[in-house]
């Protein structure tokens, strides 16, 4: 809401000193919504149990707007005793606030005790009534109809004696039918019933546009011991020129009080606040069962959750309306007991072991307490989490693990307190279940590898129990990898073997373990070539026999496997004696595989009696290194040729045209056959 503030002050030279002493508000404002504002309720105790005595009970209002000549009024629930304004006696309540509040002293809805001077000097000639018609607030106002009245006329409410020495302002709804200047009227306090001898002569200190209704506060100027006894107070002509013949409405007038402790008015179980002038953020301060003692309050006779309901008006003519929250105080049974914290379990959501944690797993702690606890506060890992109750009396917390957290069992505290404020604490679990935090990856050392013709044992080291596996594969890129080992409790010693490998191969390789939280490592790439290779420097090549049995080659022995291929001598000539090892396969290929190895695999099917083709690509002397459907054609037909050797292993019923791993391991057996 925007707020629009106007202070005018005037000061004749003459009686500078005096003005000094006072300040004069005109206020026009535009003021937010009925119900606004906060409050927040402290308690000494926090809790309070049943019959108890002596209780003092604070409650803080904050303004969310300005208030001026609105308030807030606090209801006590019937089972507290009755809020009230004499001390040593229960539910003596006071205020304060540093903005200015106070209380009415006049609602302006009747004329009862008010007087006007009707002998020289007059007022109110024209009369001195209630307004029903034109008001501020409520359902009236006090109105004076001047008719060529005189300079000093009066009038005025007489009271009995009131002390307002806590007092420090006053203010009140004022409007005119035509305008009067500064000077024209005051506002006088009197410890007179007739308003003679006034102490407080305040000068209204601004003009007053006609038939607006203007909100005008002052500081009182005489000292506090002087206002002691009022007996009256009211206005006085002061300038007869624009009063003589004005009509004014005066309506809700309010002492107020800034800083100071002052009673305020109540009815029945209401406190009732008046707002002098309070602006946003500033604060109203109740304090029921003040001083404590005879003067605290009393609480109910049975358990319950009190409910202190608080509303707020911002103006006088506004309603007063509930805001958001009004505080609560729960009032328990007679308990002295700290409730216990039992079970009491922490675990993680690590998928190696619920008792270890690795960066990005949640730690849990649960736990439940025998009695009804507030909300507790709860650490895990040195911050802070908020718990949650997910029934009864059972709590869980969950934080997340960090990189930037320790290593190590991971601490945690609980701090609680039943509804009777007794506390209990703990860092343990019941069950003695732990977890332990683990962001470090093993480090891996003595990597080594020891080829055989198919098969390599690797062995490596790690700094700490975790499994055992290898990434292996004719390049950089792998592509194959063993069954992951030792993933239970891990081991600091590994070895793999590898089998299946193709002899007198080269294979890139690397090794990888993850420790027993989850934290894996993958060593660096390495090496190591498969045996098999022929040796010596002599030409070395495979020797193709030539075909018999109709074209077809005669199927080797199926004892024959690729690891036992060796070095032969075979005599070409009668003078010339070569050592000749075979080329094996080691890819496998279907249509759309690329390469040497498809040109190979046609030269090997094209001389064992499976044309690829008869004339152009793929014919003798013209393989090509794209695989094909011609290449396809002819490996089923040797697939079909030697079903026992290639298929029936696989469980497969017909040929597929697929050069994987039976139909490599024949091909290789035939060359390691031929080369002997």
């Amino acid at each position: 809401m925007k707020k629009i503030l106007k202070i005018e002050e005037f000061c004749l030279l003459l009686f500078c000193v005096f003005l000094l002493a006072f300040t004069f508000y005109k206020i026009n404002n535009t003021y937010a919504s009925d119900g606004s504002g906060a409050t927040a309720v402290s308690t000494s105790p926090g809790v309070t149990t049943v019959n108890s005595t002596g209780n003092t009970l604070t409650f803080t209002f904050t303004a969310s707007e300005t208030m001026n000549s609105g308030g807030i009024t606090l209801t006590v629930p019937a089972t507290w005793s009755a809020p009230q304004g004499t001390p040593g006696i229960a539910g003596y309540t006071t205020i304060s606030s540093n903005g200015t509040v106070g209380r009415v002293l006049d609602e302006a809805e009747s004329t009862t005790d008010w007087t006007n001077t009707t002998s020289h000097p007059t007022a109110c000639t024209g009369g001195l009534t209630v307004d029903n018609s034109v008001f501020h607030s409520s359902t009236g106002s006090i109105k004076c109809v001047n008719s060529s009245d005189d300079n000093h006329g009066l009038w005025y409410k007489t009271i009995s004696p009131q002390d307002w020495s806590s007092f420090s302002s006053i203010g009140f709804w004022i409007r005119t039918t035509g305008p009067i200047n500064n000077g024209d009227l005051t506002f006088d306090v009197s410890g007179n019933t007739d308003l003679s001898s006034a102490f407080e002569d305040l000068n209204l200190g601004s003009a007053i546009s006609a038939d607006t209704w203007t909100y005008v506060t002052f500081n009182f100027a005489s000292i506090p011991s002087s206002r002691t006894a009022v007996r009256s107070f009211g206005f006085k002509i002061s300038n007869l020129s624009n009063i003589g013949n004005n009509t004014v409405y005066v309506d809700h007038i309010m002492l107020g009080s800034t800083g100071g402790t002052i009673v305020p008015t109540f009815s029945g179980q209401n406190i009732i606040i008046d707002a002098l002038s309070l602006t946003a953020g500033q604060t109203i301060t109740i304090t029921y069962g003040d001083g404590g003692g005879a003067s605290g309050a009393v609480a109910p006779s049975s358990p319950e959750t009190s409910t202190f309901t608080v509303k707020s008006k911002t103006v006088d003519s506004g309603g007063l309306t509930d805001i958001g929250t009004s505080p609560t105080v729960n009032v328990v049974g007679s308990d002295i007991t700290p409730p216990m914290l039992s079970p009491i379990s922490i675990s993680s959501n690590n998928t190696n072991s619920t008792s270890m944690a690795k960066v990005g797993n949640d730690v849990t702690l649960t736990f439940t307490a025998d009695d009804t606890i507030n909300t507790p506060t709860v650490t895990i890992a040195g911050h802070s989490v908020t718990p949650i109750n997910t029934s009864g009396n059972t709590w869980s917390a969950t934080y997340t693990m960090i990189s930037g957290d320790t290593e190590g069992v991971v601490p945690f505290t609980i701090d609680a307190t039943d509804l009777a404020s007794n506390p209990t604490s703990t860092t343990s679990t019941t069950d003695a279940s732990t977890v332990t935090f683990d962001k470090t990856a093993p480090s891996i050392s003595n990597v080594s590898a020891t080829p055989s013709t198919t098969t390599a044992t690797i062995t490596w080291t790690t700094d700490t129990s975790s499994s055992s596996k290898i990434l292996y594969g004719t390049t950089d890129s792998y592509g194959s990898m063993t069954t992951e080992s030792d993933t239970g409790a891990g081991v600091t010693s590994h070895t793999v073997i590898i089998s299946g490998l193709l002899p007198c191969t080269t294979y890139h390789y690397a090794v990888y373990s993850v420790d027993t939280s989850g934290n894996a490592t993958t060593g660096t790439d390495n090496t190591f070539t498969t045996s098999g290779c022929s040796s010596g420097s002599e030409e070395s090549q495979p020797i193709i026999p030539p075909r018999g049995n109709g074209g077809r080659l005669i199927p080797p022995p199926a004892t024959t496997t690729p690891t036992e291929a060796r070095t032969v001598t075979t005599t070409l000539q009668p003078s010339i004696v070569k050592k000749v090892s075979p080329i094996f396969f080691k890819l496998r290929m279907q249509v759309g595989s690329k390469g040497e190895e498809v040109k190979r695999l046609q030269e090997f099917l094209n001389t064992h009696g499976y044309i690829v083709a008869t004339t152009g690509a793929g014919s003798i002397g013209h393989e090509t290194t794209s695989f094909e459907a011609a290449t396809k054609n002819a490996l089923m037909k040797l697939q079909q040729d030697h079903f026992s050797e290639i298929l029936t292993p696989q469980g497969l019923k017909g040929p597929t045209g697929i050069f994987a791993k039976w139909s490599k391991d024949y091909a290789n057996s035939v060359l390691a056959k031929e080369a002997e």
